[in-house]
């Protein structure tokens, strides 16, 4: 045995062990599967020893363990804020490996988890904020709603959807009322188009400096980007996690 297949053979032994246990290293058990949209789900696990500590908008890799049905890990936003012992992720079956995970996955299933990754997280930038959410991209700003926001922001949040069916956590969101530092406008594009700078317009002077902070499909992403630049808004930084996996 030469000295590159010993080596070899080693990259395999810490990947399938020491690698998967030390970074699988939280280990839930899920207590509850709803749909929240159309071929939407909202996984919650209560934790079975050492919990993740994360913040508002963090995600994590997911993967179920000791399924017969193979579910590779898959990272997921946390669509609530930290709660003790529990952890809940909000996810759109958009594949082949997601569609098993809703096929295979049930109640009292363990999953894996590492984590928390990402610096999503608006408590670190400009008061004056503009949030963009489009679908299943609703999953860390309702982490944001969910603890109190201080009372020195000013955010405008647009949610966009196709329609109220596919949008997940939109009855929530109907029933949190405008505060003095927080507005939501829905964007139901069945209805009213697809979000544009004619709707920002309405809420957000042109001539004030924000940042922007977006979780959503890249096209409207790419799209949102545009236009606040072509037409001139004061953008400081525009916000984004970039990951995509089916």
């Amino acid at each position: 045995m030469n000295i590159i297949n010993v080596i070899g053979i080693l990259s395999a032994i810490y990947s399938i062990c020491i690698y998967e246990f030390t970074a699988f290293k939280y280990r839930y058990k899920v207590s509850k599967i709803r749909e929240i949209a159309k071929d939407t789900l909202e996984i919650t696990g209560i934790s079975s020893g050492k919990v993740m500590d994360y913040t508002a908008g963090q995600f994590a890799f997911m993967k179920v363990v000791g399924s017969k049905k193979v579910f590779p890990s898959h990272p997921f936003t946390m669509s609530q804020s930290q709660n003790n012992s529990e952890i809940q992720f909000g996810i759109k079956v958009l594949g082949d490996h997601t569609g098993k995970l809703k096929e295979g996955l049930k109640v009292g299933d363990t999953i894996a988890v590492s984590g928390p990754y990402g610096r999503f997280n608006y408590r670190k930038a400009e008061k004056r904020q503009v949030w963009i959410a489009g679908g299943i991209g609703i999953t860390p700003f309702r982490s944001f709603l969910q603890s109190d926001i201080p009372t020195d922001y000013n955010i405008d949040f647009f949610y966009a959807y196709n329609n109220e069916q596919d949008a997940p956590y939109v009855d929530e969101l109907k029933g949190i009322k405008d505060r003095n530092n927080l507005r939501i406008h829905l964007i139901d594009s069945s209805k009213s188009g697809f979000l544009g700078v004619e709707h920002i317009d309405k809420y957000v002077n042109r001539d004030e400096q924000f940042e922007v902070f977006f979780c959503g499909p890249k096209p409207m992403r790419n799209k949102m980007k545009n236009e606040l630049k072509k037409e001139n808004y004061k953008v400081k930084e525009f916000h984004y996690e970039q990951f995509q996996f089916k």
